[in-house]
């Protein structure tokens, strides 16, 4: 029997508690020293650190994109890590918004949310048309 923490399974935990809203949870699924780095390229660039990390990237994403709906599928382990397809639906929309995005753990606690977006101009227009 290992001691390694089931990485995927904690993911998936992880995405429940985001569904829900539920910071309290995910926060104590963190490091003290999160980290979320969102490419420069995107709208809401930047690094994201300490646990209201992922609250205060929400607080920016949510209304810019207005995402009804987040499907994760395909999750990869790796040593440390896990990466899985996502996808972002806003609402009243037909759009699909699709990303990888790459989770480092140390133990059994998230330090680094990495996302990758295929397309950053469709992140671009969803996020002008819904300033409009």
């Amino acid at each position: 029997m290992s001691d390694k923490p089931d990485l995927v399974n904690l993911v998936n935990i992880f995405f429940q508690y985001a569904r829900e809203g539920n910071f309290v949870e995910l926060e104590a699924m963190m490091t003290d020293d999160i980290e979320i780095i969102e490419s420069e390229s995107l709208p809401f660039a930047g690094r994201y650190t300490g646990k209201k990390a992922l609250q205060n990237l929400y607080t920016k994403i949510m209304p810019m994109l207005r995402i009804s709906e987040v499907r994760q599928f395909n999750l990869m382990l790796g040593e440390s890590s896990v990466c899985c397809e996502v996808e972002l639906i806003p609402e009243g929309s037909d759009e699909v918004i699709e990303l990888m995005e790459m989770y480092v753990f140390r133990g059994d606690k998230l330090c680094m949310i990495k996302p990758f977006y295929y397309n950053h101009d469709q992140v671009h227009a969803v996020a002008k048309a819904n300033a409009s």
